[in-house]
């Protein structure tokens, strides 16, 4: 053997090494973990791991495709820059792989391209196309890939989203019914309104069903076209799903709502034969409506947590919260109002919700909750009892303010005496409100979602209490015993978590 061949191997398995970890960024889990993973490719190969990243681009999972970004992004400009140059104009390289290094050399590397970059390759639309049928064949496999395929693509101009939505006409049948329901929900509305006009021009149930499904989350204008699509369909002679009330194995679990008004929806959503079914996760918001989501497909109902009676209330495990068996119609009057924040925020629905949620419409519309009491029998004095309960517990004041607060007690020369903590509690509660950190009429509403909460568990007690609250609250709020509780808690709690030198994050 000469004495070059130790050498010759070790570079092999070095280059075998490098294309393993650039190919593992497609493996990873959310946005974090991806941005982590490249950094730490790129702290320990540095340059030299540029031709396994070119190596890489002809790649269709679009996970890897943003890893790339992100591992080119953490390497010299220069040499990052030139490689992928020549990549996109190498018509030797397949369009996949050219397409890839232009995006990277835009997005990551803000080069923008030019002309000569797309020479040779095949008409937009074709090149949108054949994009389209990879990630659904990527889609058997691993259902919620389009998830990652509509994140990615996101980051695109507008003009780029309607060339994909325009492509998806071409699939065949109702193979792109799912793409198009995507795009739909999405925030771009010439994508949108291209993709509703598709829809109403295939002829298939699922094209229908999908419409059906997709209508209550599409803000006003949008909806309309929904509807206009699926009349359509139905003058077409198409068979319009008919919508059955919810079957029992549907379910929602529901989190109280926390004083910032947010609150988790879980849903399992069967599917035909009962087997198996897709899970939801919502984190909805009384002001800015569906904030975020997180889902899965094909999950066997015996790995869910135990079915318990309409009512009861299940405990998480470590730091999850106290959860209602709250029955699915209630879950999607919540996220029925929701939606209704997220279209006046102007803000898109999230990933995973436009990707399972419209199954939450495919049956009849929820049934609307039973009207609240006119009045309480509890007083303004007695609302301070509902924090004794579990699911309140986040019921507190907590801002930089009142850490800067705390933090002056804890370094003061003298501890100050119980009317000087009084008042410093009073001083706490009205700069919240002077500042806007605390509204009282939020707190009403957050309050009043919070009776309907409380009586469908069957606590009647701490249901009168809410509403006690909710019709008190704004009041002289400066001198209300519940938002006095709430300002000593919260002012207490910054004390024990800078004591033991704890600062959470605060906006």
């Amino acid at each position: 053997m000469s004495d070059q061949s130790p050498k010759i191997i070790t570079t092999f398995q070095n280059r075998l090494e490098m294309d393993a970890a650039v190919r593992s960024l497609g493996e990873t889990s959310g946005d974090w973990e991806l941005r982590q993973a490249a950094l730490e490719i790129a702290q320990r190969y540095g340059d030299k791991v540029l031709p396994a990243l070119l190596a890489t681009l002809d790649t269709t999972n679009p996970q890897l495709r943003g890893g790339l970004g992100h591992l080119a992004k953490r390497l010299d400009k220069d040499a990052a820059v030139a490689a992928l140059r020549a990549a996109a104009l190498n018509r030797g390289l397949s369009d996949q792989a050219r397409l890839t290094a232009i995006t990277i050399l835009e997005r990551f590397l803000e080069v923008a391209p030019d002309d000569a970059m797309y020479a040779g390759m095949a008409a937009p639309e074709q090149l949108a196309l054949h994009s389209l049928r990879e990630v659904l064949a990527d889609a058997q496999s691993d259902p919620m890939v389009l998830v990652e395929y509509f994140r990615q693509l996101e980051a695109e101009p507008p003009d780029v989203q309607l060339t994909m939505a325009r492509a998806a006409r071409l699939l065949e049948g109702a193979q792109g019914v799912e793409l198009l329901s995507m795009f739909a929900q999405g925030a771009v509305q010439s994508a949108a309104l291209e993709a509703l006009q598709t829809l109403g021009m295939i002829a298939d149930p699922a094209a229908a069903a999908a419409l059906q499904g997709i209508t209550p989350s599409l803000p006003p204008e949008l909806r309309r076209q929904a509807e206009r699509a699926l009349q359509k369909l139905r003058l077409r002679g198409v068979a319009v799903p008919a919508q059955d009330a919810p079957p029992e194995e549907a379910r929602c679990l529901a989190s109280a709502i926390n004083g910032e008004g947010q609150q988790m929806l879980w849903f399992f959503l069967p599917q035909a034969d009962g087997a198996d079914g897709d899970v939801l996760e919502t984190l909805i918001s009384q002001q800015q409506g569906i904030v975020a989501a997180a889902g899965r497909r094909a999950v066997e109902a015996d790995a869910l947590p135990e079915r318990q009676a309409p009512g009861a209330l299940l405990q998480g495990g470590g730091d999850q919260p106290l959860l209602l068996e709250a029955g699915i119609d209630y879950g999607r009057r919540r996220l029925l109002v929701a939606l209704a924040r997220t279209w006046a925020a102007e803000q898109p629905t999230p990933l995973p919700y436009r990707l399972l949620g419209p199954q939450l419409w495919r049956w009849t519309r929820p049934e609307p909750a039973a009207p609240q009491p006119e009045s309480a029998a509890a007083g303004r004095e007695d609302t301070v009892k509902l924090l004794q309960h579990p699911a309140l517990g986040a019921w507190f004041l907590q801002s930089r303010a009142i850490y800067a607060r705390a933090e002056k007690v804890l370094t003061g020369a003298e501890v100050p005496t119980h009317e000087a903590f009084t008042q410093m509690i009073a001083q706490t509660l009205q700069e919240a409100l002077d500042s806007g950190d605390l509204s009282p009429a939020a707190l009403r509403a957050n309050l009043e979602a919070m009776v309907e909460w409380f009586t469908l568990a069957g606590d009647e007690q701490h249901a009168d209490l809410a509403l006690a609250a909710a019709q008190t609250v704004e009041e002289d709020p400066a001198s209300h015993p519940l938002l006095l509780l709430m300002s000593e808690l919260g002012l207490r709690l910054a004390m024990i978590n800078l004591a033991r030198g704890l600062l959470p994050e605060l906006g």
